[in-house]
């Protein structure tokens, strides 16, 4: 199954190409009626590389670059798992996370929190935000208090880019050094 997938997904050329080789692959192992397989199937177009050829992608992650990146199915999948006990065992670790992310919003909207400013944009934030991505939040609004001079440098569309310019304080034992073209001191 592995190895169909690959070929399907990774060595198609044309679309018509990964269309026919999925349908074979789904027919081969019986799995044309499972949900997931299916909704996956009906994504096609945001994950398989023959349609995103054409899509530049440079400097996205799927997670945070501080956040650690985990695995739902370390303790649960080896690699001669069959694909029957992988669906289910992927359908088991989606309804646990579901419900732990169910279990956090349930917290949060039962423990109110102290709001950071008078600012109606975060009561109406502190609503429907768990308190983690409060806290988050406050923490990014808190760090545009040292900035005193903004000015547009460009705009795409809907995308407007800013220069901004930020008020830190530096300790005094520190001195100012200045890099040249070659990344030497000056």
């Amino acid at each position: 199954m592995k190895q169909l997938k690959n070929i399907a997904v990774y060595y198609s050329l044309r679309v018509e190409q990964f269309e026919a080789a999925w349908e074979y692959m789904v027919q081969h192992h019986g799995t044309r009626d499972h949900k997931w397989l299916q909704a996956l199937f009906e994504e096609w177009k945001r994950w398989v590389p023959v349609y995103l050829k054409e899509i530049f992608l440079a400097r996205m992650f799927p997670v945070q670059p501080s956040e650690v990146v985990s695995s739902y199915f370390e303790e649960l999948l080896h690699k001669d798992t069959p694909l029957k006990e992988f669906l289910d065992k992927y359908d088991q670790v989606l309804q646990t996370h579901h419900q732990l992310e169910a279990l956090v919003d349930l917290d949060s909207r039962n423990l109110s929190s102290m709001l950071k400013s008078r600012c109606h944009f975060e009561l109406q934030l502190s609503k429907v935000y768990t308190n983690d991505n409060l806290r988050k939040f406050e923490s990014e609004v808190e760090g545009m208090y040292s900035c005193f001079s903004t000015s547009k440098l460009n705009v795409d569309g809907p995308v407007v880019t800013y220069i901004v310019q930020e008020q830190t304080e530096v300790d005094p034992a520190l001195k100012l050094m200045e890099i040249g073209e070659r990344g030497e001191t000056v």
